[in-house]
């Protein structure tokens, strides 16, 4: 267990973009982009970790991270969740056979929400705070290796969660496959 205390003076923010009514249809004005304010920030918290090694190619980890973040001259700490998890493992079965995983748990975190105000500037509207819910990110791979050069695998990404996106209305994919066969070059020169 470690306590965590950070200041920042100039920490960049990620801040969504109000909608503009006369876009023309330019991308970044349909309130889908991000600008970056830059804003000073204090976070004080605390992380943990747990690493379990079984041995050279089994192991498990957690890591745990919160944090309380105060910001001084916007409303939010925009984009910045206050709790993180991470787990990972590695395994290795029979010398052929290796699984691996990845899983992170991004918690709640504000993002600005700008209402659309007919006949209004955009400048002239005030970002509201709207929170995103918090959602789990897992990724796994299991890989049989033929021979010191040759490997089958397959991947499997998968996002769990009512809202499973990092920055607020950019959905990621929900579920990811990928099925390979991958090829080592042994190039000596």
């Amino acid at each position: 267990l470690a306590g965590v205390y950070s200041r920042s003076k100039s920490f960049p923010l990620f801040k969504r973009l109000p909608y503009v009514e006369d876009n023309n249809n330019i991308a970044y004005k349909m309130a889908n982009s991000y600008e970056v304010v830059y804003d000073e920030l204090e976070e004080l918290g605390f992380e943990t970790g747990i690493l379990m090694r079984f041995n050279e190619y089994n192991k498990i980890s957690l890591k745990t991270r919160y944090v309380n973040s105060d910001i001084y001259n916007e409303k939010a700490a925009w984009n910045i969740p206050a709790l993180k998890i991470d787990l990972e493992g590695d395994f290795r079965f029979f010398n052929k056979i290796y699984f691996q995983m990845h899983g992170r748990y991004i918690g709640q975190r504000d993002s600005a929400y700008h209402p659309i105000v007919l006949n209004q500037g955009s400048l002239d509207v005030t970002p509201e705070v709207r929170s995103l819910k918090g959602f789990l990110y897992l990724s796994s791979r299991l890989l049989y290796q033929v021979d010191s050069s040759w490997a089958f695998f397959l991947d499997i990404r998968s996002n769990f969660g009512s809202d499973f996106s990092k920055w607020a209305y950019y959905q990621d994919y929900n579920k990811n496959f990928l099925l390979g066969l991958r090829y080592k070059f042994d190039i000596s020169l």
